[in-house]
């Protein structure tokens, strides 16, 4: 399968590898092998095809796109003299490192793009402190640049937190919210439930802890949503908002 990248030390290590194959190909002594018609053709195109399927991976499209270069490039026609062999095969380690650099450059710019991702999806500052149970469960993913699983590492740190709060460690997801914060009987409540206004407010809050489990818990586990790291983030805050409030929750 294609290669996930993680993290930006992953991304250096794969572009370290690609120069060290250019590098080889560059090689003044390779040059001088190939003119003397003294170097194995096969020996380099395996290398130069395994070096792109060890940093990008077989399903690639990389792979997929350079992984049957030939080191022979045209013109080609049967026949052809040794110096003409040889001119053939300069052209292809040509090729070869050229196509090496410019996977270079596409691992460089992913590289810009994961710290765009990371800036944009930096924790908020201390005047937006996340709750510390977020906090707790996001800080890595978000420093790696994975703000859509840090949303459901949120999701889950909340569920525990209302369970922890309400005792209630029997129950999950909508089940739970909808027990700890009926407004019949709550376990925890916003307010004193002593007028209709109070009695709607409970409700509401109720159905922001089942829609917060539903919309964003539960898909987490079955596949992470998609979209803007931005709006990951800003779900994270809504989560932290949430937490905040359990804790300001009464029995």
């Amino acid at each position: 399968m294609p290669t996930q990248w993680k993290n930006e030390e992953d991304l250096s290590e794969g572009i370290r590898k690609l120069m060290y194959r250019m590098d080889a190909l560059g090689a003044p002594s390779l040059k001088s092998d190939i003119e003397a018609n003294g170097v194995s053709v096969s020996v380099q195109e395996s290398a130069f095809r395994n070096t792109i399927r060890e940093v990008f991976g077989t399903d690639s499209p990389e792979f997929e796109e350079f992984g049957n270069v030939q080191m022979l490039q045209g013109p080609l026609r049967v026949g052809m003299s040794a110096g003409e062999v040889a001119l053939a095969r300069l052209r292809g380690r040509d090729y070869m490192v050229h196509v090496l650099s410019e996977l270079i450059q596409r691992l460089q710019q992913k590289i810009i793009e994961l710290r765009r991702r990371i800036e944009a999806c930096s924790l908020p500052s201390a005047s937006e402190e996340l709750h510390p149970v977020v906090a707790t469960a996001t800080k890595d993913l978000v420093a790696s640049g994975h703000a859509w699983e840090a949303l459901f590492a949120a999701g889950k740190a909340l569920v525990l937190h209302v369970k922890q709060r309400s005792g209630r460690t029997d129950l999950e997801g909508v089940a739970l919210m909808r027990t700890v914060f009926s407004k019949n009987s709550p376990i925890l409540k916003f307010n004193e439930l002593a007028t209709a206004s109070d009695l709607d407010e409970q409700e509401g809050m109720m159905h922001l802890y089942e829609g917060a489990v539903m919309a964003l818990r539960n898909p987490g586990g079955h596949g992470f949503p998609t979209g803007p790291d931005e709006r990951a983030m800003q779900y994270i805050q809504l989560l932290s908002l949430l937490a905040a409030r359990v804790d300001e929750a009464t029995r």
